[in-house]
């Protein structure tokens, strides 16, 4: 710290001399500003505004811009005092040029290998930062997204000896140990995730999840509406929570929780495809009609959308429509709707 602090001081100090010397020489005027400029971009988060991310690539972005200005506005002062001439100075210049655009095109190379997987972009930030909870954290979801359980769930416990109440780590592992069907595990990183944070809202989700495979419904209910009272815009448990009413068979209760989710989110497709069935089931199928026609409108690319789309018109009594979208359905359905797809065919044949 101190020789990293007796080096910013050399550096302030240099920008306040060639400002003091600047007179007639303008080009030691840009380099002084773009000293300064480095520092006062930097400040407001490298101050008194706290941060995580104390270190973090993008905040060098804006700021970078006046140390390359600096070493440029250099190149060219140097270059001034080179005695045999421009000849001579635009050949260093040029050399200096093409010498930077080398070592900084190898550095991005280099560093694009380093980011173009999470596992590696975190392996990276491991070994710079060994003793990081929040990186072994992070690293552990990578994993985990990437298939690599056993692997996610040893970094998550890495991370919690490094930092016990690091409530993520903790619905991280619960959610490996889930995937693993090791409710029991899962359900106890939970708890302890709450009893560091009460209000912590994906936790209480994930708990409700459990309780729900687990048959326990009306804790699974409590739950979802926890992490609903806490987090009132959480499509996710809005739409587990109305899922699970439909099975319960309480669909007034969720038809309501998907209305409230499409209040947050106007152009969520999932909740209108679940009103959608809903009203299937209740024999409303014009209502269905309508439901899935929103449905395809934010999500055109889900082919079980047009088979539902289809069957409601069908339905209804408008099998010309109907058929429109079930062609459009046997088009792009992948082959694993084959039977869906053959059954199809014959019912529209029935209909001629």
């Amino acid at each position: 710290p101190v020789v990293s602090l007796v080096i910013l001081l050399i550096i302030i100090g240099l920008g306040v001399y060639l400002y003091k010397k600047s007179d007639g020489r303008p080009l030691y005027k840009v380099v002084s500003f773009f000293i300064f400029w480095f520092f006062i971009i930097l400040f407001p988060t490298s101050s008194f505004i706290p941060i995580i991310d104390v270190i973090f690539e993008h905040r060098l972005y804006l700021p970078g811009l006046g140390v390359f200005v600096t070493a440029g506005t250099f190149l060219f002062i140097t270059t001034e005092k080179v005695k045999d001439g421009w000849i001579s100075s635009k050949r260093i210049i040029v050399t200096a040029g093409l010498g930077m655009v080398v070592v900084l095109s190898s550095a991005a190379y280099a560093r694009n290998m380093v980011w173009e997987k999470d596992i590696s972009l975190w392996e990276d930030v491991i070994s710079k930062s060994l003793n990081k909870g929040r990186v072994h954290n992070n690293i552990g979801y990578a994993y985990f997204r990437a298939g690599y359980v056993d692997n996610a769930i040893k970094q998550y416990k890495i991370a919690l000896r490094l930092g016990p109440n690091n409530v993520s780590a903790h619905n991280n592992l619960g959610i490996a140990y889930y995937e693993q069907k090791d409710f029991d595990k899962a359900i106890s990183e939970y708890l302890y995730a709450l009893k560091i944070k009460p209000d912590y809202a994906r936790a209480h989700q994930n708990l409700g999840i459990v309780y729900s495979d687990q048959g326990r419904f009306d804790k699974a209910v409590g739950e979802y509406l926890l992490a609903l009272k806490f987090k009132p815009d959480f499509i996710d448990a809005y739409n587990n929570l109305g899922l699970l009413y439909i099975d319960l068979k309480r669909y007034t209760d969720a038809l309501r929780i998907f209305r409230t989710a499409l209040d947050f989110k106007p152009d969520h497709s999932e909740s209108y495809g679940n009103i959608g069935y809903i009203y299937l089931v209740q024999g409303k199928f014009t209502d269905a009609v309508k439901a899935y026609k929103n449905a395809l409108q934010f999500a055109p690319d889900n082919i079980e959308n047009y088979y539902n789309l289809g069957f409601s018109l069908e339905q209804a009594g408008r099998m010309d429509e109907a058929v429109k979208n079930y062609r459009i359905f046997a088009e792009r359905a992948p082959p694993v709707y084959g039977p869906i797809i053959e059954e199809l065919k014959l019912r529209i044949q029935k209909q001629r």
